[in-house]
């Protein structure tokens, strides 16, 4: 059994998705699990979608409508023959989705941010499992909402291991045929649809290997593999064709996109390598990363991390910052699900840099504001050096301000703003 992921950029219009046939075509002849993203750019609509519809914003309408013709178009210029049932499929999911927005006044956020913004996946892998029905594949088309199973925590669902494993292992025979499900996408045993946290799609990837006792895991991306850099940022980006998994969960962890951070952990229990590789470029040999025979990367690797805020807490009376501060801000934190980019104490302050969202940071102020002083600065920019050297940490800080530095042996990790 090999478990395939696609990501969003391999599924973004008519032509990528009639690569990916072709992909399948060749290489993923049978005894496979095809995980596949949302088209695009579609889960950032979706969030948009979502948070007008929850501010009572009528915009969400005309938004949504969009992603219904975005989709329509791609079904448009992929089917020969079974074109009406395609539609009929799609305007049926937009049609759940659009219910659930007008009732969204009566459900918490993150729950309605969980089932509006799974609709990405599910369009997705309609459109494909119809475009390769038509094509001639035999496959099967699970829902992943009804196979890996985790708590009530909306928009980071913990696992429940145990329920997933009787769910996956009943549905799928290891055995020549190929399935077809969502990445990202869980649900609770009431069947409540929950999702794994934002790029969960590789995560969706290691669950199953794990369950699966896969030989591999292969994540198909518009890149060659794994850089020391985002190669769109970094033109001199350097191709790592061997990582090791504990690199990997560093890498991860700091903030590269390539591989979601909790993705390592399933895979390196059983020891099963993951293949990052090129859809574009399938000749490439991309990055293998695993855990035997691995010499420790050793060039830096730069990670920026976007639209951070950086807010600094302190107590009301001018009081130490005692571990019981300490403890209670952590627990704020966690409550509005807000994780930690980085963390830093003094006698009277603590300073934490996170990601920004506008609905959990509105929450989380108002929280710290009841028992502590609270200061902020939003639009910054987290950036990670590992084999950092001072030559260069000062050519990537140069032109910006810098509000916080930590170093360490091996890694510096710098808040930056642009220059005003």
């Amino acid at each position: 059994m090999i478990i395939h992921k696609f990501g969003g950029a391999s599924v973004k219009d008519a032509p990528s998705r009639k690569n990916l046939a072709r992909i399948i075509r060749d290489n993923i002849q049978s005894n496979a699990v095809i995980i596949v993203s949302a088209m695009g750019k579609t889960t950032n609509k979706l969030e948009t979608v979502t948070a007008e519809a929850f501010a009572e914003n009528s915009s969400w309408k005309q938004s949504l409508q969009n992603i219904e013709e975005e989709h329509l178009h791609i079904a448009e210029n992929l089917f020969a023959e079974n074109r009406v049932s395609a539609f009929e499929k799609i305007r049926e999911i937009i049609k759940t989705t659009r219910e659930a927005l007008q009732d969204s006044i009566h459900i918490s956020y993150d729950k309605l941010y969980d089932f509006v913004v799974s609709t990405g996946e599910i369009l997705s892998t309609t459109i494909i499992y119809e475009y390769l029905k038509e094509q001639g594949f035999e496959l099967q088309h699970l829902q992943a909402h009804k196979l890996i199973i985790t708590d009530e925590t909306h928009r980071e669902g913990k696992v429940n291991w145990d329920a997933t494993w009787k769910k996956i292992s009943a549905s799928i025979a290891n055995d020549s045929r190929i399935y077809l499900t969502q990445g990202f996408i869980a649900g609770t045993e009431e069947g409540v649809r929950t999702t794994l946290g934002r790029e969960g799609s590789d995560f969706t990837a290691a669950i199953f290997a794990n369950i699966l006792d896969a030989e591999e895991v292969r994540i198909w991306k518009d890149v060659d593999g794994i850089y020391n850099a985002d190669p769109k940022i970094f033109p001199d980006a350097v191709l790592l064709p061997r990582v090791s998994y504990r690199e990997c969960v560093e890498l991860a962890y700091y903030g590269a996109r390539v591989i979601h951070p909790r993705t390592i952990l399933p895979l390196k229990r059983k020891n099963i390598p993951l293949y990052v590789q090129s859809f574009k470029n399938i000749k490439s040999q991309g990055t293998i990363i695993c855990s035997h025979n691995i010499n420790s990367v050793d060039i830096p690797c730069f990670i920026i991390k976007n639209n951070q805020c950086l807010m600094t807490i302190s107590p009301i009376n001018l009081g130490f910052m005692a571990e019981n501060y300490v403890e209670k801000i952590i627990q704020i934190l966690k409550t509005r699900g807000i994780r930690i980019n980085l963390l830093q104490s003094s006698a009277v302050n603590l300073t934490v840099c996170f990601d920004f969202d506008e609905y959990r940071f509105i929450a989380l102020r108002r929280d710290l504001e009841n028992h502590f002083e609270v200061r902020y600065n939003t639009a910054l920019e987290l950036l990670t050096i590992s084999n950092y050297s001072e030559e260069c940490i000062n050519e990537k800080i140069s032109g910006k301000d810098v509000l916080l530095k930590q170093q360490s042996r091996r890694t510096a990790r710098i808040v930056l703003r642009n220059k005003k």
